[in-house]
């Protein structure tokens, strides 16, 4: 029983890790718009935006698998507790870089 919730703990690790890798993609991706107005990596940000959500979806149920069916307790409790917080934090990072494309979408419309 142990070892399958340290798999699914480690599967938890490595969505964590696939998740902070994309908003890393995404707010160097917004910054290079910010300076080159470049439309197709517009296009790559709003998809990597819907990535990014449905990872924030798949993380939480995780989580809430792990809760349910575990009952995990001390250090194991604050990991997924830990990783529930984070994941809300890095689905605001993926939409504000979202935002930022948005502005200069707009921005490079308007010129």
């Amino acid at each position: 029983m142990r070892n399958r919730f340290d798999r699914q703990l480690l599967k938890l690790n490595q969505e964590m890790i696939d998740m902070g890798s994309l908003c890393e993609e995404m707010i160097t991706a917004a910054a290079k718009i910010v300076a080159t107005r470049d439309k197709e990596l517009m296009e790559d940000i709003f998809t990597m935006e819907e990535e990014i959500n449905q990872k924030e979806r798949d993380i939480e149920r995780i989580c809430m698998k792990l809760l349910m069916q575990q009952q995990p307790v001390a250090s194991d409790l604050r990991v997924i507790s830990a990783a529930m917080k984070m994941v809300s934090d890095m689905e605001r990072i993926g939409d504000q870089a979202c935002d930022i494309t948005g502005i200069v979408k707009k921005d490079a419309e308007v010129l």
